[in-house]
């Protein structure tokens, strides 16, 4: 609770922000992320070769067919598969995946 209690008071002071501190906070988080990416991820890799250095309005543009193509290289643990399991709604086929990239744990759901 104490840890949730910091995080909440740190968020609180990022309201009372500039643009100018937003932009520079934004810049230095997008740039860690990518250093990651570039860094754990074949996909990204390869998707970015020789881009990484360019601002990041000039980088492709990935799509859902991309990711869903690509879904095993993306950043997900090494060695971990993703889950198979029936769709929430019962007679629909569905797919639940877990993809754990770059920056924590995000629960991709794909309902055909």
């Amino acid at each position: 609770m104490l840890k949730l209690m910091s995080k909440l008071g740190q968020m609180r002071q990022h309201e009372r922000w500039t643009r100018l501190q937003l932009e520079a906070y934004q810049a230095e988080s997008l740039r860690h992320l990518r250093e990651f990416a570039y860094a754990h991820s074949p996909f990204y890799q390869r998707f970015h070769k020789g881009l990484t250095d360019r601002p990041f309005q000039e980088l492709p543009v990935l799509t859902k067919a991309m990711v869903m193509e690509n879904f095993d290289e993306l950043g997900h643990r090494p060695g971990r598969s993703p889950k198979r399991r029936a769709g929430a709604h019962g007679d629909r086929p569905g797919r639940e995946a877990v993809l754990e990239p770059l920056l924590g744990d995000c629960h991709l759901r794909h309902h055909r």
